[in-house]
């Protein structure tokens, strides 16, 4: 079921954010299936926004954490 939504995902044109992974085996089956984006246990904790943004900008071995610029949002006004 879980290869039929990436399926109509990807066929929309979708970016995809796969929420809650909690193993290896899950982020393993994600990335074989081309999921851009995941979230969960496995990589951290929730955070507050000032440890997420160090947790997202420190120097990692294990692969779990990538710098990824952030788009800038402009105020509307």
């Amino acid at each position: 079921m879980i290869s039929h939504i990436i399926d109509m995902a990807k066929t929309l044109n979708l970016q995809i954010i796969a929420e809650g992974v909690e193993s290896d085996v899950q982020a393993s089956f994600l990335r074989a299936h081309q999921v851009e984006f995941a979230q969960g246990w496995l990589f951290s904790k929730p955070l507050p926004v000032s440890d997420f943004v160090n947790f997202l900008c420190r120097s990692n071995d294990d692969g779990k954490a990538e710098f990824v610029e952030p788009e800038v949002v402009k105020a509307r006004g």
